[in-house]
């Protein structure tokens, strides 16, 4: 049982770690609002913060019944660009919040890019 919670450990560490490590590098070299994103097992969620931490605009997949996974997050991306651009904000920065860039991160990062948002 002590090996197994030594794994679990070890694994959140490296999320901390990976976390830390990527929101000290966003938030000392850019002046440029954040993409973060923060997903579960369901559903993902994803947020524009600006410098001063007020969320511009939010977008996730809790409404959405079709499609497998990679996909919903596809569409939560493309309906972030639309507030975006609605607001007439085309540069951003990705905040992966330390998740690998892989999968449905990265099909949100794709369906900015679709809806002409500069990452």
């Amino acid at each position: 049982m002590k090996k197994l919670s030594n794994k679990i450990f070890e694994k959140s560490r490296r999320h901390s770690r990976r976390k830390n490590r990527v929101n000290t590098i966003l938030k000392t070299n850019t002046n440029l609002p954040r993409v973060i994103v923060n997903r579960t097992n369901k559903y993902i969620y994803s947020q524009v913060v600006d410098v001063n931490g007020n969320v511009i605009a939010s977008s996730n997949d809790l409404n959405l019944k079709t499609g497998t996974k990679k996909e919903r997050a596809f569409i939560v991306g493309q309906n972030l660009s639309k507030k975006l651009q609605d607001k007439n904000l085309v540069d951003v920065c990705f905040d992966r919040n330390g998740y690998i860039y892989h999968g449905r991160v990265e099909q949100v990062a794709e369906g900015l890019r679709d809806g002409k948002i500069n990452i």
